[in-house]
């Protein structure tokens, strides 16, 4: 079994829809992993909110892991909602996420 992770940014017309595939032992890993890294009293790690030393540090964690990924780039044409160019970059993650893709 396998895992997929997905996030998003917007900056004006471009889209970008990142998505992330791995095992469940993978998965496992990194949890683990990650939360010996949570400071007192820290519940959740965000990279936003963490200072560039430790940063690197969890990203070093995530720099080892077995996955796969892909970014989906979409710069929207004038005249398309960002609704629906959401749902282009979705639906093509959905199809690169199905086997024989």
């Amino acid at each position: 079994m396998s895992w997929a992770f997905s996030d998003e940014s917007e900056r004006g017309n471009l889209m970008l829809f990142g998505l992330m595939t791995a095992s469940t032992a993978e998965v496992i890993r990194a949890r683990r992993e990650l939360r010996a890294l949570l400071m007192p009293g820290q519940r959740r790690v965000h990279t936003a909110k963490e200072s560039p030393r430790r940063r690197r540090q969890l990203l070093d964690v995530v720099d080892e892991l077995d996955v796969a990924t892909v970014v989906f780039r979409l710069r929207r044409p004038a005249g398309m909602h960002r609704i629906g160019a959401r749902a282009l970059t979705l639906k093509a993650a959905c199809a690169a996420l199905k086997p024989n893709a």
